[in-house]
């Protein structure tokens, strides 16, 4: 597992870009309570994508 801070070190982007994202539904994420989780493997494939 790995929280926005660590998917926004991966893209050098903000957090709260992530966390845009991820309501948005731009990037593969779940909600724990009031957090957002990624799965690795997840943010992989989706960096891994031509258009990322």
């Amino acid at each position: 597992m790995m929280h926005a801070a660590d998917v926004a070190a991966l893209r050098r982007v903000p957090v709260s870009t992530v966390m845009d994202w991820a309501r948005q539904g731009r990037i593969p994420a779940r909600k724990r309570g009031r957090r957002w989780l990624f799965l690795r493997w997840e943010i992989e494939a989706w960096l891994a994508e031509p258009d990322r």
